[in-house]
């Protein structure tokens, strides 16, 4: 992840399904905070799934009872989060649980609406949650209810390409008012000196601020023609000026930077790929074929014809999301 140039990573609990292993995973956690030269946030996610022997009710009050405290306890996890769904927990469980995570000290996550219509986002509205989560099957009424709060609506799209489902609505979402991505945040709300959390302290002053500026000022956003993985190209206009930003392979790469179109800034795109594959010897040469000798230099053949397949299906999954 780091090669590829992120920065950030959030890590959940939740496949423990007891106080011991919880706290073993969230020890995990800690370590790789310590270890690693990247900001990773951690979540407590008690209420994931209903362990053997046990029924969810049962399992909610043994959460409260001794998992929370006890997570809360080692300081590691910033967010606590729950899955609200048909077979795993209620909302009402759920709502149990996450106000002892309140009281706890916890900020609050929701996989809400996966599966179902399960009354997660409007829990998650209720009580304040900075995300609701995958929002497959959001109601109209849920996506009203994201615009006029501050949660934001997170889609995860290659969880419903995983499981064979449709796509969470980020259409709607976006034209109801929600948000569900940070491309404008920044400019309302966003404080240069955060860095690359730039919006990770907005007000809910600032929050009506960023839905009005959005209300009144055209933005579109498309799937780019390009070769790369990874290439955003941002274009403002206001009061006469313009300017251009375009940022390729990596979030940290700018390639141009441009101001009433004047290049300010420019790098040459082409080779980028290929020079990163030299650094780290995994150029393909004249002749290579998929099946080499050695198994583990096969399995590279094979692992690399996937990275490229997986570009091309990031693609189709953006073009879905935007324009189906």
């Amino acid at each position: 992840m780091r090669a590829m140039g992120v920065t950030c990573a959030e890590i959940k609990t939740g496949y423990g399904l007891d106080t011991r292993t919880e706290l073993k995973q969230i020890s995990v956690i800690d370590q790789l905070k310590k270890a690693q030269k990247m900001h990773i946030v951690g979540t407590f996610m008690g209420l994931h799934a209903v362990p053997r022997g046990m029924n969810a009710d049962e399992y909610t009050d043994e959460c409260i009872r001794e998992s929370l405290p006890a997570a809360a306890g080692t300081g590691v996890c910033e967010f606590a989060d729950a899955f609200v769904e048909r077979g795993a927990f209620s909302a009402e469980q759920a709502k149990r649980y996450f106000l002892k995570a309140k009281q706890l000290g916890f900020s609050l996550k929701v996989h809400a609406d996966e599966m179902t219509p399960s009354g997660g986002t409007r829990l998650g509205v209720e009580l304040g949650a900075k995300s609701a989560d995958h929002l497959l099957k959001i109601l109209d009424e849920d996506i009203a209810l994201l615009a006029k709060s501050q949660t934001v609506a997170t889609v995860l799209p290659l969880t419903a390409f995983c499981l064979g489902e449709e796509y969470a609505p980020a259409r709607r979402l976006i034209d109801g008012g929600a948000i569900v991505a940070a491309a404008c945040a920044g400019i309302v709300c966003g404080k240069a000196e955060k860095q690359l959390e730039v919006i990770s302290q907005v007000s809910e002053e600032q929050t009506q601020q960023l839905k009005q500026y959005l209300a009144q000022t055209p933005v579109s956003v498309r799937l780019a023609d390009t070769p790369y993985i990874f290439d955003i190209d941002v274009r403002l206009e206001g009061q006469g000026h313009t300017s251009r930003v375009r940022i390729v392979e990596y979030h940290t790469n700018i390639v141009l930077e441009e101001k009433d179109g004047k290049k300010l800034l420019e790098k040459e795109i082409a080779g980028i790929l290929g020079y990163d594959m030299y650094c780290s010897g995994n150029q393909f040469y004249g002749g290579d074929g998929i099946v080499k000798k050695g198994v583990e230099n096969t399995i590279r053949s094979v692992g690399r014809l996937a990275h490229d397949g997986m570009a091309e299906t990031d693609k189709e999954i953006i073009d879905i999301m935007l324009n189906g």
